[in-house]
């Protein structure tokens, strides 16, 4: 795919910093002002100032960019709470649903759910099972035998099968007969 040239002509610092003043919130992502403002604006953005970032903010604008870098930033630099530390940044990652990242930077354990109980699966077993699993462990292991012996039969059941069912059977003879002597 070839990229499209861009005319320098008419596109300088002051014309590409008006245009970016002038364009709503919602498009200053570079994705979003690619699909609304189209490629000329943001590749002029682009040869002007090196980069869209550096023409919004060069616009005194605040690029909405990604939370991801804070969340890096937290993880690699841990917080001391010794500092006085605004709640601010913690809040606002709060707020935004980042609440995992928050427990571990707050070091708050998450709740744990109460543990519910039911019946095993199984209808004539009384056992009480996690609601997390659906049959108790000695139910799991009668019905994995039992699911074992439908695959067994199904394979036995096809023609070319039981021609290889029974040369197996032969081999495994003559081997015994061949250790016992």
């Amino acid at each position: 795919m070839k990229r499209k040239i861009v005319p320098l002509e008419g596109w300088n610092e002051q014309t590409v910093v008006r245009f970016i003043q002038s364009i709503p919130d919602a498009h200053l992502r570079y994705t979003e002002a690619r699909r609304h403002l189209g490629d000329v604006v943001v590749m002029a953005a682009h040869r002007v100032f090196g980069s869209w970032r550096r023409a919004v903010e060069a616009a005194g604008r605040r690029y909405p960019g990604n939370c991801k870098w804070v969340i890096a930033h937290y993880r690699e630099n841990p917080i001391d709470f010794q500092q006085d530390i605004s709640n601010a940044a913690l809040e606002t990652l709060r707020a935004r649903g980042f609440k995992k990242i928050w427990r571990e930077l707050v070091n708050e354990q998450p709740p744990l759910p109460p543990p519910v109980l039911r019946r095993c699966g199984t209808t004539s077993c009384l056992n009480l099972v996690p609601s997390t699993r659906k049959f108790c462990d000695m139910c799991r292991e009668v019905r994995a035998k039992e699911s074992q012996k439908r695959r067994s039969a199904r394979w036995h059941a096809k023609p070319e099968n039981k021609v290889k069912a029974k040369e197996a059977t032969k081999r495994w003879l003559a081997n015994r007969k061949a250790k016992e002597e």
